[in-house]
């Protein structure tokens, strides 16, 4: 039996995408797989909780956090790419007068959580109330040492 690096890579050379996704390992594949590529598949949902340890750890600082895709091909498909400081700068942090971060961290990690639904929610075709202060967080994290950008993908 092979190593879980070993299964992830052989995944990667079918062309196979593993990622994390709301704390559960998802995987992207080409629409048309062969057999031995479902099979694949089959081994790898039998070690998913040794794959998401191994995910887990190689977050790193250009890690795309989240891809939720959407059945609709015309309209492409959003993801949220996250970049962190090794180090978040320690709080209080004004933003704006009226808005003042003590915790960073928790602040942080909820803005990102408050984007990966944006993006899952627009890609289904459907509002968010994010919409109408999307630039605003952005740019709020970003104060904290966070890069976040939202793309499409054709």
């Amino acid at each position: 039996m092979p190593d879980v690096e070993s299964l992830i890579e052989s995944a990667k050379a079918k062309g196979l995408r593993l990622f994390l996704a709301e704390g559960k390992v998802k995987v992207q594949a080409p629409q048309n797989l062969d057999e031995n590529t479902k099979a694949l598949i089959e081994e790898l949902r039998e070690h998913k909780e040794e794959i998401k340890s191994v995910l887990d750890a190689d977050l790193t600082l250009n890690h795309i956090t989240s891809t939720f895709f959407t059945e609709d091909k015309s309209r492409g498909w959003l993801v949220l790419v996250v970049r962190r400081s090794e180090k978040l700068p320690t709080g209080p942090i004004t933003i704006v007068p009226s808005l003042r971060i003590v915790d960073v961290a928790k602040f942080t990690e909820s803005t990102i959580r408050d984007l990966e639904t944006y993006v899952a929610t627009k890609n289904r075709g459907s509002n968010h109330w994010v919409d109408r202060v999307l630039d605003e967080k952005i740019e709020q994290l970003e104060r904290c040492g966070v890069k976040a950008e939202i793309r499409e993908l054709q």
